[in-house]
């Protein structure tokens, strides 16, 4: 289906790797 997914956020730095953690854990195994 998809090997990677991409978190952008243009409105507070804080959000993006909170949003990279929260996919790690709901999706294992991706990049």
């Amino acid at each position: 289906m998809f090997n990677s997914v991409l978190v952008v956020c243009t409105g507070n730095i804080c959000r993006s790797p909170i949003g990279e953690r929260l996919l790690r854990r709901a999706l294992p195994g991706k990049k």
